[in-house]
């Protein structure tokens, strides 16, 4: 994992392109492997500021498997689990803001309180693909 601090969000995909390539470097070089998808773990997103508080991992172990049952929010279905909600944007950064703010709200009709990080798993995202419009992105809010 890679974490940065206030983070000005024009530097995002930078940092992402840079983060990711040290830590596959890092997998390679100790010969590991990449046991799933790309991560980006929101902590802070200040958009008043324009800077964010975030991190990008790579996982180098099985994921667990959870319950959830399937509901719709505003944007499609998601994926409803006792802890987090979970929904897919299909598209560029724009599909993605609409997700989060569909998972927002979710959160707040339900009276649920959001526990960060805000996780955004890149099923098909940059290293895959350089049209932003091809990326697949699953989104998990938790909450209390």
């Amino acid at each position: 994992m890679i974490k940065e601090k206030v983070l000005p969000m024009a530097a995002m995909d930078s940092f992402f392109g840079s983060a990711y390539k040290k830590l596959y470097g890092f997998i390679q070089t100790n010969g590991l492997a990449a046991k799933g998808t790309p991560k980006g773990f929101y902590y802070v997103w200040d958009e008043a500021n324009g800077t964010t508080d975030l991190a990008v991992a790579v996982p180098i172990s099985e994921s667990l498997t959870e319950q959830y049952s399937e509901i719709e929010i505003e944007t499609g279905k998601a994926k409803l689990a006792n802890d987090h909600i979970v929904t897919r944007a299909d598209g560029g950064y724009s599909s993605s803001y609409k997700a989060h703010m569909a998972l927002e709200r979710w959160v707040e009709e339900n009276r649920k309180s959001i526990k960060m990080p805000v996780v955004e798993e890149y099923l098909v995202g940059p290293k895959e693909t350089a049209d932003t419009n091809a990326y697949r992105t699953q989104i998990s809010y938790y909450f209390d």
